[in-house]
């Protein structure tokens, strides 16, 4: 890809270099333990597995066509160990990518990552100590047939399948996001069925103690929120159409001016669930387009206003935003692997890339997104540190 940015000022020595801050948050957790834990190292004596990873991230954001390009590009790079396109397809086939996952499993528990306590939520103020987490899935394709030994069978998924799906929960915020967790799934696996799974990759997060999910429609699984709302267990979620309920009481109906101004009338009440004879809240903005917006949440009308709910909900846009980036910015959609660990361990260092990148454009700072960000550690990988305006 070509750049559309200026060059920055570059400053210090050799060793802090753009590739050292991108690479910074892998010092900090136990590669070698992970690596022993996968008999990773084993296969070969001359890549071991962080620098195999390493090259995976070269390749999941640099953006190289084919392998012959990134080999190319680890004779260049002097970070990079260099290697054959058949020795990184050997070695990417035959290493578990469990051992990705549980790499940047181990990179997302650094206390690094966490939010710093003062960001601004704007409309939000008084979220506190509260932290908006959203679940969603993205489509990913492929473009070659994949036969996956199972032990008792063999599983062939092809690309007029659907491709496979990448299911992630990430921390939102209207100044910043960034991954919690993430699996891999054929396409059209349920994604009310994905919940359990990505609620467990937030419980393992200290500082996520008191969190507010906001999923859409195909989260929804009445007989879970029941058992959310007895753990205390937050949500926003939009309510079905068709979803039976009896109004137990009204709180609140008013007009409400919007920025742009449009009026929108808002009514806020307590709902009863015919399929769960569960007590819920339910917000209605209504438009004078009938494009209404109506939710479902546990969240207290003393707590949080009704149109506070409806701009909770609203944060949840980011991670498409995310999903968009993810697919714009780096490789995760044009495997090169012929077997699926191989494309797993190619989308998960993809993803694991796209942390270490949002952490280093907080870190230094990039200002102007994370586009510019993955121009500037893809093209200035070997230059010192600068600071980037």
């Amino acid at each position: 890809m070509s750049s559309a940015i200026s060059a920055p000022t570059f400053g210090g020595g050799a060793e802090n270099r753009v590739v050292d801050g991108f690479t910074s948050l892998l010092d900090e957790v136990d590669s070698e333990e992970i690596a022993a834990r996968y008999d990773i190292g084993l296969h070969s004596n001359r890549i071991d597995f962080l620098e195999h990873v390493k090259i995976g991230l070269r390749l999941g954001i640099a953006d190289p066509n084919t392998l012959e390009d990134l080999a190319q590009q680890t004779d260049v790079y002097s970070d990079l160990e260099p290697i054959s396109k058949g020795h990184f397809s050997k070695l990417t086939t035959r290493r578990p990518y469990q051992a990705v996952v549980d790499l940047a499993t181990a990179v997302l528990e650094q206390r690094s990552l966490y939010h710093p306590a003062g960001i601004a939520r704007k409309r939000l103020e008084h979220l506190r100590d509260r932290q908006i987490i959203g679940c969603d899935a993205t489509r990913l394709p492929l473009r070659t047939t994949l036969v996956v030994d199972t032990g008792d069978d063999e599983l062939v998924v092809r690309p007029e399948d659907g491709g496979i799906e990448l299911h992630t929960a990430a921390r939102l915020d209207p100044a910043m996001k960034h991954p919690l967790g993430a699996f891999v799934t054929r396409a059209n696996y349920p994604e009310s069925d994905a919940f359990p799974v990505l609620a467990g990759d937030v419980e393992v997060h200290e500082d996520l103690d008191s969190v507010i999910f906001v999923f859409d429609k195909g989260y929804v699984n009445y007989g879970r929120f029941a058992g959310m709302k007895n753990d205390d267990m937050d949500f926003v979620t939009p309510l079905k159409d068709n979803a039976k309920h009896e109004v137990v009481e009204r709180v609140h109906d008013f007009e409400h001016e919007q920025p742009d101004g449009e009026e929108v009338r808002v009514t806020d009440e307590y709902i009863e669930l015919g399929t769960v004879g569960r007590e819920y809240r339910k917000v209605t903005i209504m438009h004078d387009d009938d494009d209404d917006e109506i939710y479902l949440t546990t969240l207290s009308h003393d707590e949080f206003d009704a149109l506070e709910i409806g701009l909770i909900y609203g944060v949840r846009w980011l991670i498409e935003i995310m999903f968009r980036e993810l697919k714009q910015y780096t490789n995760i959609q044009r495997f090169h692997s012929m077997t699926l660990n191989g494309v797993f361990f190619e989308v998960y260092c993809t993803f694991l890339a796209y942390i270490l990148a949002d952490y280093y454009r907080r870190q230094y700072p990039v200002h102007g997104g994370m586009p510019r960000t993955f121009r500037l550690i893809r093209n200035y990988w070997n230059q010192p540190l600068g600071e980037y305006g």
